[in-house]
This record gives structure tokens, sequence and C-alpha cells, in this order.
């Protein structure tokens, strides 16, 4: 049984996958016959190419459709990347210098002066001979 059918799924694909499957099937009880290994792979190559074309045109018009609203966008992109961080961005606590801290906006200010203040710490610890006149 195939996953749970995608946006950007439609007939040919489904089509295609169905030949492929029997194609395997066919191969399994046949496992000696070349010219069924070949056709397999080939058929399975040419699915691959045409679901990777499908979701970039799919998703290309998605990005389109969405270009100038910042809040569908970001929508789609967590989609895409499997993002699950809604509404929590912050650690629910942080341990600095053995003590404990859980409440999120001291959490974000200590994480704030750490990136503000890494950059010349850093650059301090660059050896003489590597500065740049």
């Amino acid at each position: 049984m195939n996953e749970p059918q995608k946006e950007w799924t439609n007939k040919s694909i489904i089509t295609e996958i169905n030949d492929r499957n029997l194609m395997w099937t066919e191969l399994q009880n046949n496992p000696e016959r070349e010219d069924l290994r070949e056709k397999f792979i080939t058929k399975r190559h040419k699915i691959m190419k045409l679901i990777r074309e499908t979701k970039n045109s799919y998703y290309k018009k998605e990005f389109d459709k969405y270009s100038g609203k910042p809040k569908k966008l970001w929508n789609l992109l967590n989609i895409l990347t499997n993002n699950k961080f809604k509404q929590r961005c912050a650690p629910p606590k942080l341990i600095v210098n053995s003590i404990e801290v859980t409440d999120p906006h001291e959490i974000c200010n200590i994480f704030n002066k750490f990136f503000a203040t890494i950059g010349p710490y850093l650059a301090d610890e660059i050896p003489i001979q590597f500065h740049v006149n």
C-alpha cells in the first residue's frame, strides 16, 4: 500500500507507481531475468524524475502565490522543513554559572548578550601574527 497522497501527487504519478510496483512483483517472481531488472530500474528512475519535477513545479507555484505574503510564506517553509517550533523557540531551561534559568525572556537575554559579545572576545583571541593591518 502506498503512503497517503501529498498535495503535488497526480494521476500520472499514481499510475506510474502502480506500474512500477507490478514490475517489482514480477521481478521478485523471476529474479534471474535481467531484462525485467533493467526495465524496473528504468521505470524507477523515470518515476523519481517525474516526482522531483512535479514537486518542484508545485512548490514553485506555491512560493509564487505567496510572494508578498510573508506569514503564509513562512507557514509554507515550516511545512516543507517539518519545522515543529510554533510558539517557543527558547529552550525550556539554561544553566549559566551553575544557576538554572527558566524564564524565557531571561534565556533570550542571555543568548543575546552572548552573541553580542562573542565577536570581540574571539577577535581578541586571534594571535598577533594573524592580524590584518
